[in-house]
């Protein structure tokens, strides 16, 4: 039987229902990412039948249908057995849930400049998804003969080469001439300033599935041997494709295709979802007819492109120019108006300072703003549809905003979280010999969102460029570029599945590009440290995250304490034996 902290950990990991993708555009507002889930469903105490009630928590109810959902969830995904204890366990585990949730409406946590800006983007966010999901989502089928082919694909490589151009204009110009005589090896020896890309006439080299931009792979695999593509739009720019060869896997059996079907299907369905946006977005784009002043966006894209890499994110200022006398310049004009730059510093205002990364040219600037005029349109048009007058919309609404009070609440309690100095040196004092130092690397990093991103840079290194000035120019994670990409230091163990790439290097040494995850990463040695005994003061973070667990447990209990003492509570935990599962 599992313990009540392991059943505590599972129920508040499980996970929730993905939202709105993020990757078209910027017509999206970034949900915040949430760990613990909660089921219940919230229901006046005059709505509850009474023989459904498990526990009425001041005016929040908890009745036999929640605990079923939340119970269901969690076996689902465990080896928890049905028995009395357990059920006991995961009603104890609501019931705190709520009382915390009770705690923050209680301490106006809902109501106040924070909970109210998390409710505005909630609501935006959940309107979007609605709206999604009944434009786009429903309409996704998914064919066996589309999983077929992509069985075959995960089961092929292909070699290819392209022509990178970083706008449409210079796409169609590369395009026009290759149509005119001039060959791919010229004008990749034009275009492309690396050498080593010129070179190579810009190959990516051998790649599958998921390996590349998803519409960059698309096309390729739909291409033949020699074939060149139009200009096709990636996350990066624009890229003109050639294949150069192919090879597939000989004999795929029914069986390998039967064993890989629900998680073909699953991948397939958020391609189609993600291709289905992206082409739902551009026709919305042209339907709106949107039109820029040049050069007021010229101006935007410098002040855009003069902020510090450690600038506050635009949702805490609130502004992407904050200068007065520009913005009541006219910026863009589409069916739904005309929008300065007051009117865009408005819509942008949940826009983070990542996502703004994203934009280095005036045509990303323009997507950008395209997005959040679209973005407007589709609230517009969700409101008129009476999509936010729907049950299930009010539902997530309160569901997601009871996930942000809890969160908050937790957050919190381990603010709250003290452990006494002399439990933390006792506890070093007689467990020494679990804080030896192993023998660490020092690393410097470069982290890229992209394999033509990660080609360029590769050629640059093996060039003898500095990683040092690679990483504070390129690199994606911001907080170790600044640092020239100094990632800290690191254990073999620490390195998991990389350990046996990246361990083994001298100072000097590097290795990459490393795919981890959807990002690519280069790695440089420039230090190594023998195994020695770790002080206490260096081990003290690690002493913190061993002993916070308990202490924050003590802190959780006593905070649940005051406020059963306060808040008007009744239960009836005797009815669960009665709840019928099956």
């Amino acid at each position: 039987m599992r313990h009540s902290g392991q059943v505590k950990n599972s129920l508040t990991k499980q996970i929730r229902g993905k939202s709105l993708p993020r990757t078209i555009g910027f017509f999206l507002i970034a949900a915040s990412a949430l760990s613990i889930v909660h089921f219940l469903k919230r229901s006046v105490l005059e709505d509850a039948r009474e023989d459904q009630l498990l526990a009425v928590i001041e005016n929040r109810v908890i009745n036999k249908e929640d605990f079923i959902a939340v119970y269901k969830q969690l076996k689902a995904k465990t080896d928890l057995p049905d028995n009395g204890q357990s059920r006991k366990e995961i009603f104890n585990t609501i019931l705190e849930e709520e009382l915390l949730i009770a705690e923050a409406e209680a301490r106006g946590y809902d109501k106040d400049s924070h909970g109210s800006l998390q409710s505005e983007r909630i609501q935006i966010q959940e309107l979007l998804d609605a709206f999604h999901r009944k434009f786009i989502l429903n309409a996704i089928v998914v064919s066996e003969d589309e999983l077929r082919t992509l069985f075959v694909r995960f089961n092929t490589k292909i070699k290819a080469r392209h022509l990178y151009a970083h706008n449409f204009k210079q796409a169609d110009s590369l395009y026009t001439e290759l149509h005119g005589g001039r060959t791919f090896e010229e004008l990749a020896e034009k275009g492309f300033q690396d050498p080593q890309l010129r070179n190579a006439h810009g190959s990516v080299g051998w790649f599958s599935v998921d390996e590349m931009d998803p519409f960059f792979e698309d096309v390729a695999f739909t291409l033949g041997l020699g074939q060149i593509s139009k200009p096709i739009r990636t996350a990066q720019g624009y890229s003109i494709i050639q294949v150069q060869d192919r090879i597939t896997k000989p004999l795929l059996t029914e069986a390998e295709y039967a064993k890989h079907h629900s998680n073909l299907e699953r991948y397939w369905r958020d391609r189609k979802a993600k291709k289905a946006t992206r082409a739902f977005v551009d026709s919305l784009r042209q339907q709106l007819e949107i039109s820029f002043h040049r050069d007021v966006v010229k101006e935007l894209l410098e002040h855009i492109n003069s902020r510090s890499h450690v600038a506050a994110a635009v949702e805490a200022n609130n502004h992407l120019l904050n200068d007065e006398r520009f913005a009541h310049k006219e910026l863009v004009r589409s069916k739904l108006g005309v929008w300065n730059v007051r009117t865009l510093n408005q819509n942008a205002r949940f826009t983070s300072e990542g996502q703004l990364h994203w934009v280095r040219n005036e045509e990303n600037l323009e997507d950008f703003i395209a997005g959040l005029i679209i973005r407007a349109f589709m609230l517009s048009k969700a409101k008129e549809l009476g999509l936010h007058k729907s049950v299930s919309y009010h539902t997530n609404i309160k569901r997601k905003q009871d996930e942000y009070l809890l969160e908050r609440m937790q957050e919190i309690i381990s603010e709250a979280t003290i452990i006494p100095e002399d439990t933390l040196r006792q506890f070093f004092q007689h467990h020494k010999d679990k804080f030896l130092l192993p023998p660490q690397i020092q690393l410097r990093e470069i982290v890229l969102n992209n394999a033509h991103d990660a080609l360029v840079i590769k050629n640059r290194i093996a060039s003898n460029a500095s990683f040092e000035e690679l990483a504070k120019t390129y690199s994606t994670r911001r907080w170790s570029a600044e640092k020239n990409g100094d990632a800290g230091s690191f254990s073999y163990q620490e390195l998991g599945a990389y350990s046996d790439r990246i361990f083994p290097l001298e100072v000097g040494q590097w290795v990459g590009p490393i795919k981890i995850d959807a990002q690519y990463a280069f790695f440089k040695c420039v230090g190594k440290d023998s195994a020695r005994a770790r002080t206490f003061n260096e081990a003290r973070t690690e002493i913190e995250k061993t002993l916070k667990p308990f202490w924050q447990r003590k802190t959780r209990q006593a905070l649940l304490a005051s406020i059963r003492r306060r808040a008007k509570v009744v239960a009836y935990p005797e009815r669960l034996n009665s709840i019928q599962l099956n």
